[in-house]
């Protein structure tokens, strides 16, 4: 929604005698101004039948400004710097005169409204396009007080009527709706008040709640890493186990040394503890079985000869147990070191 920040330009009269409880934020009707902030003029539109409306606005953007450590104040001819006039209290729409706020007066704007050293006030508030007030500025004065006003035919302002008659103290029917929301009688004495201290007491109940879910959050993640190293320790193990134990196959002849693609599939599965896979495992008959038994006896003691190894391996090819003949002699010096000595000795003796 397009706003525009308005300072100055409208001022309202301040009567003469004791500072009010109350002071004409924004007069009521379409008013043509040229503030500070838009020297070449710009339009303030606050129509009876939509005064509830700009009064609530105001007061939902005072409500959030009530929550925060700095809250809402007014200055001194628009300096924005100290002193302080006053600090807004509420808003509230009054048929006629426009939208009235109630003011905390300090000590400087006091003695400067009763000595009649001011005795006019300018808002700064946000409008829209059509120059309806929306809001108010988040941060420094919402107006001030001021001796040289721009435009001067803004209704002075009774004090007496705003401070003693209650029934110009009842809340609108938009603010009527946000107290009963809150669970607070809107026809309390206190009701407004009450109404700051419910939303500051939301607010900190909000705050105690995101803080909540950050620790939990963080909490979550903590776990989460933690999670993660274990699962990383367990897979690991689990990896070492299923190499150690296919290892120990091709090591002892039940898996051949070249098979590859057995020992990479006994590893998967025994890593994703197949418990089948490692009883089928254990269960492999040794390739070469019995190979450590002599196969040429002489005088002089058991050696392994050329044709004697060929015959073997030959032997262990045509049963499956080896793919080549290559392969075949290894399963069989693999299962007797000796019958490598041997076999050497053999073709060193022919």
């Amino acid at each position: 929604m397009e706003r525009d920040l308005v300072i100055g330009g409208l001022f309202c009269e301040i009567p003469a005698g004791d500072a009010p409880r109350e002071i004409v934020f924004i007069p009521e009707g379409k008013h043509r101004i040229t503030p500070q902030s838009h020297p070449k003029g710009i339009e303030v539109n606050v129509p009876a039948e939509r005064g509830d409306e700009a009064a609530a606005n105001l007061q939902a953007s005072l409500a959030e400004r009530l929550t925060k450590n700095v809250g809402p104040w007014t200055d001194f001819e628009h300096t924005r710097k100290y002193p302080v006039s006053s600090y807004p209290q509420s808003f509230r729409y009054e048929a006629g005169k426009g939208i009235m706020m109630a003011v905390d007066w300090s000590g400087s704007g006091r003695r400067a409204v009763e000595s009649r050293d001011v005795r006019f006030f300018s808002p700064e508030v946000y409008l829209d396009k059509n120059g309806f007030p929306v809001g108010l500025p988040d941060r420094g004065p919402v107006g001030g007080l001021v001796t040289e006003p721009a435009f001067r035919d803004s209704p002075p302002i009774a004090a007496s009527n705003a401070a003693d008659d209650p029934t110009d103290q009842q809340p609108s029917a938009t603010m009527k709706l946000l107290l009963a929301s809150l669970g607070i009688d809107p026809a309390a004495a206190d009701a407004e008040t009450a109404g700051v201290r419910a939303l500051e007491a939301l607010k900190a109940s909000l705050a105690t709640a995101t803080k909540s879910v950050t620790d939990l959050t963080t909490e979550r993640d903590g776990l989460k890493t933690k999670l993660t190293a274990a699962e990383t320790k367990v897979k690991e193990a689990a990896e070492k186990r299923a190499n150690d134990l296919v290892s120990a196959a091709v090591a002892d002849g039940r898996i051949a040394a070249k098979d590859e693609e057995m020992q990479k599939e006994y590893r998967e599965r025994l890593t994703a503890g197949d418990t089948f896979a490692e009883k089928i495992l254990a269960g492999l008959e040794k390739k070469g079985a019995g190979l450590d038994k002599p196969i040429i006896k002489t005088g002089q003691g058991e050696r392994l000869t050329a044709g004697a190894l060929d015959t073997k391996a030959q032997a262990l090819v045509t049963a499956g147990d080896a793919k080549t003949i290559e392969e075949a002699r290894e399963l069989i010096f693999a299962s007797d070191p000796k019958a490598y000595t041997d076999y050497l000795a053999t073709l060193s003796a022919a």
